[in-house]
């Protein structure tokens, strides 16, 4: 269901990096399975969620502090767990405000 990832351009790193999907297989330290040494985050990886706009600071969090212990020579320990579900529910076509005066 719904959109593909745009990830044909990883796929060049062989068959082991995308799902059948094209989602980028990773692990919960958002490493590529494949590829320790690569990371990803957003909608195309391949987790067991929604894809929405405000997990993506969750997702950015993990993999900068993992990439800075990579970079330091440790080995990447934070993990990700996961992010609430979100639902929108939108009341119409057009926002009013209602104003209230002290008149």
């Amino acid at each position: 269901m719904g959109n593909r990832p745009a990830t044909e351009f990883v796929a060049s790193l062989g068959p082991r990096v995308l799902n059948d999907r094209g989602q980028v297989k990773v692990n919960p330290t958002l490493q590529l399975v494949a590829f320790p040494n690569i990371f990803a985050l957003g909608d195309a990886i391949e987790w067991d969620e929604q894809k929405q706009l405000a997990k993506y600071q969750k997702h950015a969090d993990i993999v900068v502090a993992n990439v800075l212990s990579y970079l330091k020579g440790i080995t990447p320990s934070k993990k990700y767990t996961g992010s609430p579900e979100l639902i929108v529910v939108t009341n119409g076509k057009v926002m009013q405000f209602l104003s209230y005066s002290d008149e």
